[in-house]
């Protein structure tokens, strides 16, 4: 007689593939990323020189770094409340429930 696996077992033998992808495709990037940015190295060359947080602390004292940070938030942010604006009533235009149920629906702002 053949014993079954329990379904938690199951459930994480079913999901490990998509983990082992997200920790390839994205963990490992980004920890690289933080590894290679405690060091002072060109593209193309492969000598390398550690700085440590040497790289953060320049860039914390350059205005040009805080400028273009707040130009990303204010891009991000404005982007998001602009799409927020538009789409929003577009959505609630386009359908809403009738009284012939879930299925049937038509739209708010038609004349018909």
């Amino acid at each position: 007689m053949r014993r079954r696996l329990p379904e938690a077992v199951l459930g994480v033998l079913w999901i490990l593939p998509a983990l082992v992808l997200i920790a390839g495709l994205i963990l490992y990037p980004v920890a690289y990323a933080i590894w290679l940015s405690l060091f002072d190295k060109h593209s193309f060359f492969p000598a390398e020189r550690w700085v440590g947080l040497g790289n953060y602390a320049r860039i914390a004292g350059d205005a040009e770094f805080w400028d273009s940070l707040w130009k990303g938030v204010v891009y991000a942010g404005a982007s998001t409340v602009l799409q927020l604006v538009l789409g929003l009533p577009r959505r609630s235009c386009s359908t809403r429930p009738s009284a012939g149920g879930p299925r049937s629906a038509r739209s708010s702002c038609s004349r018909t």
